[in-house]
């Protein structure tokens, strides 16, 4: 006897089995798999172990970790849970291996809210840390309402207009000497008529290596080569700055070590001119339960759509 199968009875046969299947959680199978087994799920990019954090990073992940550690700057835009925060941290950790707690870190959000989040992630993450110089904390904030450890911490959570302040005081010129990495989150806000002038002058008196973290840039490659001017006026300025090669060939032979210190720093801060941009577009698998919705198809049939 043969049998014929149209389309939509496939469908229907399909989605009555998979919704028929009882689950003692009380929700559906593809709901248990897309809110529980999100790490499971295929992925259209393929990563593989870095002993350097405590996942399997994408390969724009692992890009971002190559340009942190060699003490460039980036551009990244990608969207919300997608898997970018874990480079602040990253940064913050590597800081604090290479400087104690005498290098600093800035993260940069845009509202009072972010700023307290961000210091309660923070506070999770570096709970273990421990052997600070005496008088230092791991984390300090800077806004106008509230400060806390804003000059003796090795993380400073603050906003713009905050950072705006400490960069351009006379005052605070060792501070900014001892800064290590910025993080500007939620560098979209640049772009708004009211504030962003903020974070274009905290951008531009940025000395040190940074991130600009965003999910909703209009147009990277535009903002992203913004920027890479506004770091070679930078270089230009900086080397015209720096004594003639007569005079650091003297201060060279006569410091030794201190001299092939200050010939790495010098190093890392012509790395530091340099602007990469790191553009992904897929959301991590993880969050894809947020994402899911129910349509009727042109056959009537109710079909259940998830993007992963």
């Amino acid at each position: 006897m043969l049998c014929t199968f149209t389309l939509p009875s496939v469908r229907l046969s399909v989605y009555l089995y998979i919704h028929s299947q009882p689950l003692p959680l009380g929700i559906s199978l593809v709901r248990f798999q897309l809110r529980y087994m999100g790490d499971r799920l295929e992925r259209s990019s393929i990563g593989r172990p870095d002993p350097r954090v405590g996942f399997i990073p994408d390969a724009w992940q692992r890009r971002l970790l190559d340009i942190v550690d060699s003490g460039s700057s980036a551009v990244v835009c990608a969207p919300t849970s997608s898997g970018k925060t874990f480079i602040s941290s990253y940064a913050v950790r590597k800081v604090l291996d290479e400087h104690g707690g005498r290098g600093r870190v800035v993260i940069v959000v845009p509202t009072k809210v972010l700023v307290l989040q961000i210091q309660a992630q923070i506070a999770k993450d570096f709970h273990d840390v421990r052997n600070l110089p005496d008088g230092m904390a791991v984390q300090g904030t800077f806004t106008r309402d509230f400060r806390q450890n804003s000059f003796n911490c090795v993380v400073l959570v603050t906003v713009p207009q905050c950072l705006e302040i400490l960069l351009m005081s006379p005052a605070n010129r060792d501070w900014a000497a001892s800064l290590k990495f910025l993080v500007f989150d939620e560098v979209q806000c640049l772009g708004e008529p009211s504030g962003g002038e903020f974070w274009e002058r905290s951008l531009l008196a940025t000395r040190c290596p940074f991130l600009a973290l965003s999910a909703t840039i209009g147009n990277p490659e535009l903002f992203t080569e913004w920027l890479r001017r506004v770091k070679q006026v930078q270089r230009r300025h900086d080397e015209a700055a720096q004594p003639g090669p007569s005079v650091a060939k003297a201060a060279s032979s006569s410091r030794g070590l201190a001299a092939l210190q200050q010939q790495q720093q010098q190093r890392r801060l012509a790395a530091s001119y340099d602007v990469h941009l790191v553009v992904h577009k897929e959301r991590c698998a993880r969050d894809a339960t947020c994402n899911m919705n129910d349509w009727r198809g042109s056959d009537g049939l109710v079909a259940t759509v998830y993007y992963v």
